[in-house]
């Protein structure tokens, strides 16, 4: 029963990128479509029912995928979503917490969204939260040293509440 449910949703989310991208003439097609059975899983799983979605896109070229899949969810309104890469939008080609409901982080210069986690995370296991926090990065982006040196941080401070995700589709922009 589940897995059909999430096969319904993975489906209509890529329907909806695909659509979305196409109406606005945005791009980052495949980074998106990419991601679409991690975010299926993640949303529609782990944080059903919670009131704490602490998920970050690390990856912030493919927030439309974040987009559609809040849209499916029925968190952002039809009207937002199609809205999406406009003029006055809030929803932008990279992903933004400005006036979107589920984002809470905006992302876009890759290698930035993991030390936001760790912060999160961090955060967290000082106040007794025992919430995990889930990052989502590409695997061109561990290219960039601030992965790297985010990663060294998590165990240097005894994160035990944080969870990276490499979304490993072996594009990257330049080859």
């Amino acid at each position: 029963m589940i897995e059909t449910s999430l096969k319904k949703l993975s489906k209509n989310i890529r329907k909806n990128i695909i659509n979305a991208i196409y109406r606005s003439g945005a791009s980052h097609v495949a980074s998106a479509l990419s991601c679409v059975d991690i975010l299926t899983v993640l949303y529609g799983q782990r944080f059903v029912d919670s009131d704490k979605k602490q998920f970050i896109l690390s990856k912030g070229h493919a927030g439309i995928a974040v987009y559609s899949t809040l849209n499916a969810l029925q968190v952002i309104s039809d009207e937002l979503f199609a809205s999406y890469y406009m003029n006055g939008s809030s929803l932008g080609g990279h992903v933004s917490h400005k006036n979107v409901p589920g984002v809470h982080v905006s992302t876009g210069s890759l290698g930035g969204g993991i030390a936001v986690a760790n912060g999160i995370a961090l955060a967290n296991q000082i106040n007794n939260c025992d919430e995990r926090v889930y990052v989502l990065i590409g695997d061109g982006e561990c290219n960039e040293g601030s992965i790297w040196e985010s990663a060294l941080v998590a165990p240097a401070l005894k994160l035990k509440n944080i969870v990276m995700i490499v979304d490993r589709n072996q594009l990257q922009g330049c080859g």
